[in-house]
């Protein structure tokens, strides 16, 4: 890590800012698998093509190539019971079946939560962030006023990306702003979503 000052400093700064922060999965992940600190890759994606072939590591290079692909995403509970979850993710449409790893979810709740993929389903990484059903909407109201914010690539312009794609570059990029949405220590500020940014400024 010391090889990039970047990542050093996301590292650091995720950890000294959150450092009561009750699910290490959730910072460490955003650290490795979304933070695009080499010309807009992830330490995943380098690894995944570098040192894990190099190494003999394929198992391992695997792994890191799949981790490089998530992201955070926010779903609705369709369906539990004790061995599956299904999720239905906000604005994608797509619905996932996942081993369902823990103590009880309810129908129509929100989850905020990074999936990976296992064969032909999928497994929590990390402990989910639960939303009630009734805040449903403004969750989704407030990650489009923020995407358009701060992702929008043609703002004004009749060309500006799609509400998905838009979705998709938020949860992917901004997870300190999310970290710091759902951290248990309210004496924490609310960060901006391109907080990331100013670890690249060197």
């Amino acid at each position: 890590m010391d090889e990039s000052p970047s990542l050093k400093k996301c590292w650091e700064d995720v950890h000294q800012i959150f450092k009561t922060f009750d699910d290490e999965t959730f910072l460490e992940a955003y650290c490795f698998a979304d933070f695009p600190y080499q010309e807009g890759k992830n330490f995943a994606d380098i690894f995944a093509l570098g040192d894990g072939k190099e190494d003999g590591l394929d198992h391992i290079a695997l792994f890191a190539r799949k981790l490089s692909i998530t992201r955070l995403g926010v779903y609705q509970v369709i369906l539990a019971n004790s061995k599956i979850i299904k999720l239905r993710e906000s604005f994608t449409g797509k619905v996932y079946e996942v081993f369902n790893t823990i103590d009880a979810s309810n129908p129509g709740e929100m989850f905020l939560v990074r999936l990976f993929p296992v064969d032909n389903r999928y497994m929590l990484f990390g402990d989910p962030k639960v939303f009630p059903k009734g805040r449903k909407k403004a969750l989704e109201d407030m990650i489009v006023d923020k995407a358009w914010i701060y992702y929008s690539s043609f703002y004004g312009s009749s060309n500006a990306d799609s509400e998905i794609e838009l979705y998709e570059r938020h949860l992917k990029l901004s997870g300190p702003y999310w970290m710091s949405l759902v951290t248990e220590d309210h004496s924490i500020d609310i960060l901006d979503p391109d907080h990331w940014k100013s670890y690249l400024a060197l």
